[in-house]
Formats: C-alpha cells, structure tokens, sequence
C-alpha cells in the first residue's frame, strides 16, 4: 500500500488521496523540514505532518480499517454497556467523513444479536448523536443501511423489520427528523427497503407511538418483573418434561438473558419434583440440572442456593405434599451420585421426624397415585404400630386419593 498526501500550499491541510508505504507530497507543499513517521504493514497507517505552521494533520482512515477499528469497539459494549467508554474509544480513532460508519457498522452487528443487544445500540447510536455523529451522519448510515439491505437480509432474514424498527426507535429518539421516512416515499425501488420504511412508518403512526417505541425491542433480562420470569421458568420446565429436548430448555433459559436469576429454574425444578412424586419426573430433572450445570450455564454457588431455597421452604411444602421430605432425599441422592450436587448440600439437607421415616420404603413408580397409595400405606402401618399401641389386626387402613389415611374396625 502506499500513502500519498497532498497539498496546495504550506500550512495547509493535506489530504489523504490513495495508500500506500510510500509518502509522496506535492511539490508545493513539501516543507523545508518535514516530520514524518509510517507504521508498519497491516496496521494503521497513522502519520503527522508537521508544517511550517507547525500544524499536525492526521489522515482519516479508509473504509477496511473503519470497519477494522470500529467492530471491536462495539462488541466491548455489548459486553460492558458503559457508551461513554465507547465514546471515548470512538474519539481516538480518526474517522474524518466516515464517521456515518460508526452508526452503520453497530446496526450491522446488532442484526446478529438478541434483542437485548438491539436495545443497547439503539442507546449507543442516541448517546452517539451530537457527541461522536450529527443528524447528517445518522442518516447517511441508514440511507447505506437501506441500501445494503439486499445482501443484510442474506444473514438476517428479517432484517428489513429489524431496519424498521432501528430507523422508527432513531425518530423517536430525536437521532433524526420525522420527516426522513416520508423524503423516501415513491423513491425507493428494493422491495426490502420499502418493507423496512413502511415498518418504520407503522410503528410512528401509532397512538402514542413516541412513548411505546421505548420498549420496540421489548423488556429484557432484569428488568423483567419477577412472576413473569419466574412464570417463564415453569413453563419452560413443563415444556422440557413433554418434550424431553435438552438442548431447547437450554436455549430458552439463556435466551431470558437473567443468568443471576437461574436458582429459580433449579428451586422450581426441585419442587417440581417433589409434587410430581414420579420416578420420571426425579430422572429428567436430574438430568436437565446436569447438563446445566456441565455447561457452567448454572454455576454451582447458584444451584447450592436454589436447593437450599427449598430446604427452607418445606414445612410450607409438606403440608400439601405428605412425602416431600422422603422425595427430597432421593432427588438429592441422585443428584449427588450425577456429580454436580456438592456434599454441603447434602450435610444440610433438612429431615422430618426420622423415627418415623427411617423404615419408610418408597418405590421408584411412574403411577403417582400407585406412589401414594403405596407409600401412605406403609406410613399409616408404621405408625399404627409404634404410637397407637394396638396391634394391626385390629384396624383395616384405606388410603383415599386425597393423601390422607382413615381407619376402619
């Protein structure tokens, strides 16, 4: 590659014509002493001329490096969210006219992402404007977007919605005119950039569409309320027992996007459990939590609190559950010899008068009215014998379907 910088007169801007190594300056604008400095291959050329005037010009960069410098940038805050640590990333790079790249790269990528990601580049782009970009550049960016939506749609095939929304959110925000979606009206012959206008036209013609273009990309993550993740988190684990597809539990829950949140999969997993009193029910979840936590997607300090979250709930729990206590143990057993239930897990484990549990022997059985029938019945057997003082003979038991145990001479 080669540089080449030129000039009318000294102490003038030169500007940046072509690349390459070589620096070459018109004769009229060589300076008697110049101060010159090249970077070495494949990395940005960056130099300063100093003139007469003393006055250092550094070159914008081109389109390759743009996308080079930029892309890095935004996926950072994707991660981080802190736009004016952007800013200031942005503010080191010299965009000179291509500063419109900025805005156009950061749609590109959120096209990829979730939309969770769409949400934040929307921000970055209104944190962006009269900062890093003008109202001119935002809507060069997306009269390229539109434009390029041919080839976007390739990689996102609802793209020309995504755009829409992008272009409707960037209105509402004040990151451009209204009237930008109605300067394209009877102008635009691709098929996809009309869909994307008319999306856009859609949600502004809304009653009160201003304010609801707030939550275009709707509510993520934390800011969630509380019983609808936790809703969201039952149905996902009803959902997995009908199916019994791992992979598609494990998707839903990473797309709630509230990874400090997960004890609740793992505390509505257990209870699940436990009310569900089926051999079925323990092996499935026991078998959902492993690859979970295998795939680090529930870390263990969480799956120890969302056991520990029924332990303490279940005097509450056996009230509607008799056996609760005897099904715990088992699914923690069971957990334990899976490999990822940790031995303080187990040590506080909480048990419901023992003497009276310790010869307690409940089948592993599908039926969960065969389950209750069968362990009730060794219940009432245990304890006609050991605290009423009579002998068994004298009592014929029957179990009613309720879970509760009635005696008949």
């Amino acid at each position: 590659m080669c540089t080449v910088v030129s000039g009318s007169r000294v102490g003038h801007h030169p500007t940046l014509t072509s690349v390459n190594y070589e620096l070459t300056l018109s004769p009229r604008s060589v300076p008697s002493t110049p101060c010159l400095s090249v970077q070495p291959p494949r990395m940005c050329i960056v130099f300063a001329l100093r003139t007469s005037a003393h006055r250092y010009v550094t070159p914008a960069l081109i389109y390759s490096q743009t996308q080079k410098n930029t892309e890095p940038i935004i996926l950072e805050y994707l991660e981080h969210g802190d736009t004016g640590e952007a800013i200031l990333a942005f503010d080191e790079i010299p965009y000179g006219s291509k500063r419109f790249m900025i805005a156009v790269i950061a749609v590109e990528i959120a096209m990829d992402h979730k939309p969770s990601h769409r949400e934040m580049t929307s921000v970055l782009v209104s944190d962006l404007y009269g900062r890093v970009v003008t109202q001119k550049d935002i809507g060069r960016a997306f009269d390229m977007l539109l434009k390029n939506l041919s080839d976007l749609i390739l990689d996102t095939p609802d793209a020309p919605t995504v755009l829409g929304n992008f272009i409707a959110r960037a209105i509402a925000d004040d990151c451009l005119p209204p009237k930008f979606v109605q300067s394209y009206k009877d102008k635009v012959e691709c098929d996809h950039a009309r869909q994307a206008l008319l999306r856009a036209d859609t949600l502004l013609s809304m009653k009160h569409g201003l304010v609801r273009l707030d939550n275009v990309w709707g509510v993520g993550g934390g800011l969630r309320p509380v019983k609808y993740l936790v809703r969201q988190m039952n149905l996902l684990l009803q959902e997995y027992l009908s199916s019994g597809d791992l992979h598609e539990a494990q998707r839903c829950l990473m797309d709630l996007e509230v990874p400090h949140f997960h004890h609740e999969l793992v505390y509505e997993a257990v209870v699940m459990v436990i009310e569900a009193i089926s051999g079925q029910v323990e092996e499935a979840m026991c078998r959902l939590l492993k690859i979970l936590s295998s795939a680090i997607i529930i870390t263990p300090d969480l799956m120890e609190r969302g056991f520990l979250r029924v332990y303490e709930d279940m005097p509450d729990i056996c009230l509607d559950v008799p056996l609760a206590y005897t099904v715990l143990e088992r699914f923690v057993e069971r957990c334990h010899k899976a490999g990822f239930l940790t031995d303080p897990v187990i040590k506080k484990m909480p048990s419901s008068l023992p003497d009276r549990d310790a010869n307690l022997d409940l089948p592993v059985i599908g039926s969960q009215a065969q389950h209750e029938t069968s362990a009730l019945a060794n219940y009432a057997t245990e304890a006609g014998s050991t605290r009423l003082g009579y002998p068994m003979s004298c009592y014929k038991y029957r179990v009613c379907n309720q879970g509760a145990v009635h005696k008949t001479t």
